[in-house]
């Protein structure tokens, strides 16, 4: 691992850059990372603390740029080839990529659209777009006072901007508050003019008093999908939860929950990585 001792003007914080080979779980303190070094300097540098992670095996390598205080980075650290991913999102990562290959009308070559939201670093859209070819919208909140996630997720799409052109992807960043009523324009901000969609978040469904929230916007972008036989043709949504973290009588109250708002769910588990995989739809 290396430490750039440079200020990035953006920021005005120290910035952290590493490519971390790994061989078993390593999680130091609340805040994990592989070598003391960046560990360090994170501390030291304070909440203004940036980093660079390379994240994902060799051949689906991306680069994220995120705040060290992050909720994200204090989650449990799994390895996958020789490099460090983070939990549930790699998994959802993973999963998702297999979806887009097993359905004919998803393809590659930015054919199917993938909404993130609760986006957090980006890693799942992020690699959707670098190595599936997707077209890709990053959705965060807009915290006033406090952009710095947006202007992360946007740094890290600058960052993969050529894996992605190479893929025939695209990847942009919006902000998005969940249980506000969208309006035309923003849906139009998110949904394109044709083509499958798939509504993708991981570890955003653990908050009972926001899941209602979570599922009244997947609600409106589904009813909102500008084609198909009834609303939300061509549209389906995959929440990642750590079994962990999501217990039966969770699982049951946010199933139930989504029945409220016209919503149906299925459960899926994939390869025995520790994730149910939840896919809503009409």
């Amino acid at each position: 691992a290396a430490i750039v001792e440079s200020i990035v003007p953006k920021f005005e914080g120290l910035t952290c850059c590493a490519r971390i080979p790994v061989t078993s779980l390593v999680e130091v303190g609340c805040s994990w990372c592989l070598d003391w070094w960046p560990c360090l300097a994170m501390r030291l540098a304070g909440a203004a603390a940036i980093r660079r992670l390379w994240v994902g095996p060799p051949h689906r390598e991306v680069a994220l740029w995120q705040r060290h205080t992050d909720a994200s980075l204090h989650h449990r650290v799994v390895t996958d080839g020789s490099l460090v991913a983070l939990g549930t999102a790699h998994h959802l990562s993973a999963y998702l990529s297999d979806v887009l290959r097993a359905r004919p009308e998803s393809g590659t070559g930015g054919s199917a659209t993938v909404v993130e939201l609760g986006a957090g670093c980006g890693l799942v859209g992020l690699t959707a777009a670098a190595h599936d070819g997707a077209t890709v919208v990053l959705t965060e909140r807009e915290i006033a006072g406090d952009p710095i996630l947006l202007d992360l997720l946007r740094l890290s799409v600058e960052e993969n901007a050529t894996n992605i052109a190479a893929a025939a992807g695209s990847a942009v960043v919006q902000p998005l508050e969940w249980g506000v009523a969208l309006q035309a324009e923003a849906t139009r901000r998110l949904l394109p003019a044709k083509g499958p969609v798939w509504i993708v978040g991981s570890d955003v469904a653990y908050d009972p008093a926001t899941s209602s929230r979570l599922l009244e916007t997947i609600h409106q972008l589904m009813e909102a999908r500008p084609h198909g036989p009834t609303p939300g043709g061509g549209c389906e949504a995959i929440i990642a939860v750590e079994d962990g973290r999501f217990p039966t009588a969770a699982a049951a109250d946010f199933r139930r929950k989504a029945g409220v708002v016209g919503l149906r769910s299925s459960e899926h588990q994939w390869k025995q990585v520790g994730c149910t995989f939840i896919h809503l739809f009409w």
